[in-house]
């Protein structure tokens, strides 16, 4: 059943991608990996026990089934050097003819072996045979071959590709390619391993399903990465805006609670959006409170601090300022300069209302503006 589950895993991803993309048509990049990993999925399936006793029955000669399955696993490999190929302008030719002959050359060696009948498969009587000898390196060498040049070409393109998921995702599937070539060493050369380790074919196939559980984990998420690169993109903006807005939110409450006004009429539910909104809500709000810092915050602030304490010290002194009536409209403080952008804005007032909330430099300024300037100007 494991088998099964592998291809099945597979194949859901197959189809996800084909329903995702119905109607929009499929890249050659996005054609050859979804039929790699069909390839790789009706090749595990041919050499899962039941699928192989099956076959049995009805087979022109011993291991049908295998042949089936690594052919499956061969046209897989290929498509794997398509899909590299395909990144290069102009495409490099398919050599599908190499894999016709690796094809038939297995067919034959296979076909041709005289079996032990009373204990068909890879026994140690078997196993022995030059026929299947060659039939194993033959598989090996195409599949290494294929797997070598798809490596290299993947991480050469990963390398002009910039930082994110993508790049992620090309390097975890040629991490996965080289990883599948020691996995081939072991699987499709066991009769070296048997009579290296003497391995009982149980133990073999025990060993080979481990190293394939790894092998499809690291083809799987390599290839998520690289085929869901906007959408991870799309949710780590959607994230990030919403931990900032959440940030800023102990400045916000501040200017709001002394200035409903600033608050913007809300129409979309999108955390980018609402991110916007408060950055303009904040800055509406410090704008009006300009005129009531008193003059005397920057001797109140102790010491060398940040601009952003500085700044928080300055909107917490005017909050208490303005509530008592105080104003100078000439007020000797500066706003520190920042860059007009986005970012530069959410990381500025993300670290401003940090300070608001958390600073102790901020809590002493507040006691010296209370007690100077707590109460209203015609009752001092």
């Amino acid at each position: 059943m494991t088998h099964y589950v592998f291809s099945g895993a597979i194949l859901l991803v197959v189809a996800y991608k084909l329903f995702t993309n119905r109607g929009r048509g499929l890249t050659p990049v996005l054609k050859y990996l979804l039929l790699f990993f069909t390839s790789l999925a009706v090749g595990i399936m041919f050499v899962a026990p039941p699928t192989t006793n099956l076959i049995m029955r009805f087979e022109p000669f011993p291991l049908t089934a295998r042949l089936l399955g690594n052919a499956f696993q061969l046209l897989a490999v290929h498509y794997l050097v398509r899909l590299a190929g395909s990144t290069r302008t102009p495409e490099p030719r398919s050599g599908f003819r190499y894999l016709v002959a690796a094809w038939l050359t297995m067919t034959v060696l296979l076909a041709t072996t005289s079996f032990d009948t009373d204990n068909g498969g890879f026994t140690a009587v078997n196993a022995l045979r030059p026929s299947l000898i060659g039939y194993q390196l033959v598989l090996f060498l195409y599949g290494s071959g294929c797997l070598i040049v798809f490596a290299r070409m993947i991480s050469r393109y990963a390398a002009e590709c910039p930082p994110g998921p993508f790049r992620a995702g090309l390097r975890t599937v040629a991490a996965g390619a080289v990883w599948t070539i020691g996995w081939a060493t072991w699987a499709c050369l066991p009769t070296l391993w048997i009579l290296l380790t003497g391995l009982s074919r149980e133990t073999f196939m025990a060993v080979n399903l481990n190293l394939a559980w790894l092998t499809v984990l690291l083809w799987i998420a390599g290839a998520m990465l690289a085929t869901w690169s906007e959408q991870l993109l799309r949710l780590h903006r959607r994230i990030s805006a919403l931990r900032r807005y959440r940030a800023m939110a102990p400045l916000w409450s501040a200017l709001f609670a002394a200035q409903p006004g600033i608050a913007l009429t809300r129409m979309r539910r999108d955390p980018e959006f609402a991110l916007y909104r408060r950055i303009i809500e904040i800055r509406d709000g410090v704008l009006v409170l300009r005129r009531h810092i008193p003059p005397q915050v920057a001797e109140w602030v102790p010491g060398r601090q940040s601009p952003a304490t500085l700044e928080a010290a300055s909107l917490a002194a005017a909050l208490i300022a303005k509530e008592a009536g105080h104003s100078w409209p000439a007020s000797p403080h500066v706003p520190t300069a920042v860059d007009a952008s986005i970012e530069s804005e959410t990381e500025w007032l993300t670290e401003v209302a940090r300070a608001f909330a958390t600073s102790p430099v901020v809590d002493e300024v507040r006691m010296h503006t209370t007690t100077r300037y707590g109460s209203h100007p015609t009752a001092a």
